[in-house]
């Protein structure tokens, strides 16, 4: 008999929080010179060491400006970087406190230092939040505190033994297709949420959850 979902671990960004991915490469174009067609190559090995939390924010800077076709400062970059981020919307959180009174809740994220700083601090300021990861989840986790990315087996498998949950109870919701599959392989259940999407609709759509869905 298939044992009920108990769990539902959520990527965050495009899931919860909205980002601005192209905005944010031409930012970084017009920062530091290189043009976003050449910033996949020059950049992408930086911020995945970055986001495994192999580099500290500092060295990460200085990677960047070593890599800059222009002389830029590192307060520019960290705007820079953080422009990526949007914001949450109020809904969002209506909505992770829908479910987390029927589900364990949990955020599996690759992401940063700098960028879990701008979100504790986009809370605070617009949602007067201070205890995001406890108040409307169960926990976290974090690409650059585990020391490993999605969609790396060993990040399932890390968060899985953590939470002591079999796979078949997990719900993993993430917007891209590598990071499902990844979740898939470990033997979760995974939806691909498509950005700019209501959560409640991917959440809703899913069948074993129509006991639990939620009407805003």
């Amino acid at each position: 008999m298939e044992k009920k979902l108990s769990t539902i671990i959520f990527d965050f960004g495009n899931v919860l929080i909205d980002l601005d991915i192209p905005g944010f490469r031409q930012r970084m174009s017009n920062l530091t010179g290189i043009q976003p067609a050449d910033q996949s190559h020059k950049i992408r090995e930086v911020m995945a060491s970055y986001e495994c939390g192999l580099l500290s924010t500092e060295l990460f800077i200085n990677r960047i400006i070593k890599l800059s076709a222009r002389p830029v400062q590192a307060l520019d970059i960290i705007q820079c970087w953080n422009s990526m981020l949007v914001g949450i919307k109020p809904e969002t959180l209506k909505i992770l406190r829908h479910f987390k009174s029927h589900f364990d809740t949990y955020l599996l994220s690759n992401t940063n230092a700098l960028h879990i700083e701008w979100v504790h601090r986009h809370l605070k300021d617009e949602h007067n939040i201070t205890a995001f990861e406890t108040e409307y989840l169960h926990g976290s986790f974090y690409s650059h505190e585990l020391k490993m990315a999605k969609p790396d087996p060993q990040i399932y498998q890390e968060v899985q033994r953590r939470i002591e949950v079999p796979g078949e109870q997990i719900l993993f919701i993430d917007d891209l297709e590598e990071n499902v599959a990844g979740a898939k392989n470990a033997g979760w259940h995974s939806v691909v949420h498509p950005p700019g999407h209501s959560i409640a609709d991917t959440l809703n759509s899913f069948q074993h959850l129509s006991h639990t869905n939620y009407v805003g």
